[in-house]
């Protein structure tokens, strides 16, 4: 039996609900962001609400928080171009959503 090939890549954009204070974040700044994959993209998906954890490095206080966020499937012939965006992109959503780190991720799909 053949394995499909990847043909596509996953990017997942986590954003936080809340700023780092415990100020609920604007709508409007996950409708931007929305926007701005689509206009990318032309397609995006929304994330469900899910929890996550860390610990800080320099205070080893552990944090617990709500993310949201979005993912698009890019053609694995992108996958350069793709990246480059994201990493220029990513310093736009951490200045937006007041945030250290943003994590976005990629990952092979196998389309079947």
């Amino acid at each position: 039996m053949s394995r499909p090939k990847t043909s596509k890549v996953r990017f997942e954009i986590r954003l936080p609900l809340y700023y780092n204070d415990g100020t609920e974040t604007e709508p409007e700044k996950y409708e931007e962001t929305k926007n701005e994959v689509y206009e990318k993209f032309g397609a995006f998906t929304v994330l469900a609400v899910t929890q996550g954890g860390w610990r800080g490095p320099d205070t080893d206080e552990i944090y617990i928080e709500p993310s949201g966020g979005f993912f698009v499937d890019v053609d694995k012939e992108r996958l350069d171009e793709t990246i480059e965006f994201f990493k220029q992109y990513k310093g736009i959503l951490k200045t937006r959503f007041k945030q250290e780190e943003i994590y976005i991720v990629g990952y092979e799909l196998y389309v079947i």
